[in-house]
C-alpha cells in the first residue's frame, strides 16, 4: 500500500527554464538563434575567466562565450546535428565553457576553489596544447572531420599535452600542475589498453607529473599563504574540479547520455568528495546536489555548422569551415 497523498491539487515538479538562445542547428541570425550585432554596435565579448570576479551568492548570471576570431577554423569537437550536418567546436572554446561550469563553484556545502585565479586559469588552459594542431584541421581517411577522439597519432598527442602543460605552467605554475595532473589521470585510466612503444612513452609522460609538482612547490612555497594550496589534498581537489568542468562541458555538447554521474567532485580542500549527477536536454542542465552560489546561470559554446559530413580532403574541409556560419548553443544550469 502506497503512502496517502495530501489533499489538494497535485504539484508537478517543473523543469528549469531553458536558455532561449542558440538552439541546436539554428544558424546565427535565424529565428531562435543568436543574432549578430546591428551595424555600428559591438558584440558583447566575455573577458575570460580571469577578468571577471566571482558572482554574488544568489545571483542569476548570463552565459559567457567568447566570440570566435575572424577566420578561425579550429574545430576539435564534432557534434552531429542530423541530416548530415555537423557542428564543429574549437577545443579552446570548449575550455572556456568548462571554466563557466566551475567559476561559480562554492556555497555552504561546497568550498570555493582556492587559489581562485590560478585554478580558473588551469581550467581555461587545460586543452591549450591543441591550438597548433587545430590551426590546420584534418579529415579522416573516410573524409569525415577528425575529432579529438580519433586523432592525431598517439605520439603527437603526448607532444601536445607536454606543450600544453608547459604553456599553462608559464602562465602560473599552479595552473600547469593542474593541467599535468588532469592529463596524467586520463592516461592512467587508459594505460591498461596500451602496449609496446605507446605504453612506454605514456608511462614516461605520466611520470613527469612529479617533476612539474616539485618545480611548482619550489617556486611557490615561500609565497605568503601558498603552503595550504600546495598540499596533496588541495591540489587533488582543484584537479578534480577541473575534471568536473571538462566532463560537464563535454556531456552537454557532445552530447553524452543525460543523468551521467560526475565523480569524484570536491566538497572541500582536505579530502572531501561527492558524486554529482547531471541531467540535460535542449537548453537546460540540472545538477544534483547543487554546488554553486548563484541560484542559476547560463553556459554557452559556439561552433561552425557544416552542411555535410564528408570532404574530398583537408583543404576542402578547411575552406568549408572558413565559410560556415557560427552557431551558439546555450543552456540554463539550475538545481534539480
Amino acid at each position: 500500500m502506497g503512502r496517502p497523498r495530501p489533499a489538494g491539487p497535485r504539484r508537478r515538479r517543473s523543469r528549469p527554464p531553458r536558455c532561449r538562445r542558440g538552439l541546436p542547428g539554428v544558424p546565427v541570425g535565424a529565428p531562435g538563434g543568436r543574432r549578430p550585432p546591428r551595424p555600428g554596435r559591438r558584440a558583447r565579448a566575455d573577458g575570460g575567466p580571469l577578468s571577471t570576479g566571482r558572482p554574488a551568492k544568489g545571483q542569476v548570471e548570463p552565459a559567457t562565450s567568447a566570440p570566435p576570431a575572424a577566420g578561425s577554423v579550429q574545430p576539435m569537437i564534432v557534434r552531429e546535428l542530423g541530416d548530415g550536418r555537423l557542428l564543429c567546436i574549437n577545443q579552446t572554446t570548449h575550455a572556456l565553457q568548462a571554466t563557466s561550469f566551475c567559476r561559480r563553484w562554492g556555497n555552504d556545502s561546497f568550498v570555493a576553489p582556492q587559489p581562485y585565479e590560478p585554478v580558473m586559469a588551469g581550467i581555461f588552459l587545460h586543452d591549450n596544447g591543441w591550438s597548433e594542431w587545430e590551426e590546420e584541421p584534418e579529415v579522416r581517411d573516410d573524409g569525415y572531420p577528425m575529432d579529438f577522439v580519433h586523432g592525431p597519432h598517439w605520439s603527437a598527442k603526448l607532444d601536445l599535452w607536454r606543450r600544453g602543460v608547459a604553456r599553462a605552467f608559464a602562465q602560473h605554475p599552479y595552473s600547469g600542475v593542474l593541467v599535468m595532473r588532469h592529463a596524467a589521470i586520463l592516461y592512467r585510466k587508459a594505460m591498461h589498453g596500451l602496449a609496446g612503444d605507446e605504453r612506454a612513452a605514456t608511462e614516461a609522460f605520466v611520470a613527469e607529473q612529479d617533476q612539474w609538482e616539485v618545480k611548482a612547490r619550489r617556486l611557490l612555497c615561500d609565497q605568503p599563504g601558498w603552503s595550504q594550496h600546495l598540499t596533496e589534498a588541495a591540489v587533488e581537489a582543484n584537479t578534480r574540479l577541473l575534471q568536473f568542468g571538462d566532463f560537464a562541458a563535454l556531456a552537454v555538447t557532445m552530447p553524452w547520455p543525460s543523468g551521467s554521474p560526475a565523480a569524484p567532485c570536491p566538497t572541500d580542500l582536505v579530502g572531501g568528495f561527492t558524486e554529482l549527477r547531471l541531467e540535460h536536454g535542449e537548453g537546460f542542465v540540472t545538477v544534483d546536489p547543487w554546488p554553486y552560489g548563484p541560484t542559476s546561470f547560463e553556459v554557452a559554446v559556439h561552433g561552425r555548422v557544416l552542411e555535410r559530413d564528408r570532404f574530398a580532403g583537408h583543404e576542402e574541409y578547411r575552406a568549408a569551415l572558413a565559410a560556415a556560419p557560427v552557431v551558439e548553443l546555450c543552456w540554463r544550469v539550475a538545481p534539480r
